[in-house]
């Protein structure tokens, strides 16, 4: 299943809040209407209304190129809104066009370290990391970082949006480490300069939130969730897209404490929330399809999973293309709900299909790949095919350690698995090692009474 990290791109309002174009004698004046249209944009994106604001922001467009010929400023800032509209649509490539030109105004008519152009590479760094271009990301936000900083200070709102998407993408390269002090400053400096209960700081939360998820740290990871869910329904409202956003990531996080009734009823409201917000085919909706079909897949409910796993699928391929990390992870979760029920030969493309993306997207030795490399061992195993499983689960078991460190609680699915292995081919002392360690592991990450930590301490038990 997949997490949602939606940090917001910065919209730009009017030009009396843009620094460095108030001059405008410098060029040619702008009519009242695209002031306004812009403007009662800016509000509608801010409330997430992306199909409402992308009328009015290409009648601006289309006002002021008239008015003012295509490579005044404000253009930009059209240009900035409207990527951004489409952008919230899951239009990603109609986004990047406009992103790009945006990015291309601000160099020309303001300079390259004008900060007009630190939010254009800020908000072209946000699209590639929905897209998975994660290094491509990164060098665009380090380079809006510089340039944000120098011009409007360290401690600057603009500095902490950059912060937080710097970080979700060193987050989705396993660099976990790097990430948190970049949340834990974003935050400082939201609450700073918003105050606690402002829906900035509800989406630095919910980045926060999925680190804390990410490393395993399931306490701090809910309080931070649940606080972000109540700012969110504070100063959003109970049905905005950023609600259903932080109710999937929550349900993620229950679905993987084991708390699985507490998590089905927040998988409901989010994509009930979702389907309301968007089109059909907006991949949020596939993020809440992919979690509700891994909820069932939990509860053996499989016959419900995958109509559901097949629906996330096409929205991915549709939106993403066929090689996108997204789409790996639902063809890893529809191939083990595919092995669950023994049905071997459909489940084996699809996992086999899910570590050729990963590792096209990331390399050989991201945590992805591990995961998934897990899955297809369990398949070889259930067919009998020992010999071949062993190096799997070793590899896999070698990757998720070295990414994610070997305390993670992801590393006890890879232990306990190959301790099954171990005991299947005879060699009960290795298997009766790795267990006790899988057992250890599960009840610091995980607790004594998750269903996990119970299998495995069980089977330890008849080991021993």
């Amino acid at each position: 299943m997949t997490a949602q990290e939606r940090p917001s791109p910065d919209i730009e309002h009017n030009p009396s809040a843009s620094p460095g174009i108030e001059n405008v004698e410098l060029f040619p004046a702008l009519p009242g209407g695209v002031l306004a249209r812009n403007h009662q944009a800016a509000a509608f994106l801010e409330q997430d209304q992306f199909s409402q604001a992308e009328p009015l922001l290409r009648e601006a467009l289309a006002i002021a190129e008239a008015a003012a010929g295509p490579q005044h400023p404000f253009i930009g800032t059209i240009l900035n809104n409207l990527a951004f509209a489409y952008q919230g649509q899951g239009l990603y490539s109609q986004a990047e066009a406009h992103y790009e030109r945006s990015l291309a105004i601000a160099e020309e008519a303001l300079g390259p370290d004008h900060p007009q152009a630190g939010t254009a590479l800020t908000n072209l760094g946000s699209l590639y990391n929905d897209q998975g271009l994660y290094l491509q990301a990164e060098r665009l936000l380090l380079r809006a970082l510089e340039i944000t900083e120098a011009a409007l200070g360290s401690e600057h709102p603009d500095v902490a949006a950059i912060l937080t998407h710097l970080a979700a993408a060193y987050q989705r390269q396993d660099l976990l480490s790097r990430a948190e002090p970049l949340f834990e400053r974003a935050l400082a400096i939201s609450e700073d300069a918003y105050g606690p209960e402002h829906a900035r700081v509800g989406h630095t939360l919910n980045g926060l939130a999925l680190l804390y998820l990410d490393q395993g740290r399931f306490e701090e990871a809910e309080q931070s969730f649940l606080r972000a869910l109540s700012i969110a329904e504070a100063t959003l409202s109970s049905e905005h897209p950023f609600v259903a956003t932080v109710t999937h990531n929550l349900a993620i996080l229950l679905s993987n404490w084991g708390r699985l009734e507490e998590a089905e009823p927040l998988h409901l409201r989010s994509l009930a929330i979702s389907e309301a917000s968007f089109d059909p085919e907006h991949p949020d909706i596939a993020d809440n399809l992919d979690g509700l079909a891994s909820l069932y897949v939990q509860q053996q409910r499989h016959s419900e999973a995958e109509p559901l796993f097949e629906r996330a699928l096409a929205i991915r391929e549709s939106v993403f293309g066929q090689g996108h990390p997204a789409v790996a992870s639902v063809s890893n979760n529809l191939g083990v709900s595919y092995l669950e029920q023994g049905r071997f030969e459909e489940a084996e493309p699809l996992l086999e299909r899910a570590i050729l993306i990963a590792e096209q997207a990331f390399g050989d030795e991201h945590s992805d790949v591990g995961i998934y490399l897990n899955s297809l061992a369990i398949l070889y195993f259930d067919q009998g095919r020992l010999e071949e499983t062993v190096p799997l689960f070793e590899r896999a078991l070698s990757i998720i350690e070295a990414s994610l460190g070997a305390d993670h609680r992801d590393v006890g699915p890879a232990l306990t698995n190959l301790a099954v292995v171990y005991d299947a081919l005879g060699d009960h002392a290795q298997a009766s090692q790795l267990m006790e360690r899988g057992v250890e592991l599960y009840q610091m990450t995980l607790g004594p009474d998750h269903p996990l930590t119970i299998t495995a301490r069980n089977f330890l038990q008849q080991l021993q």
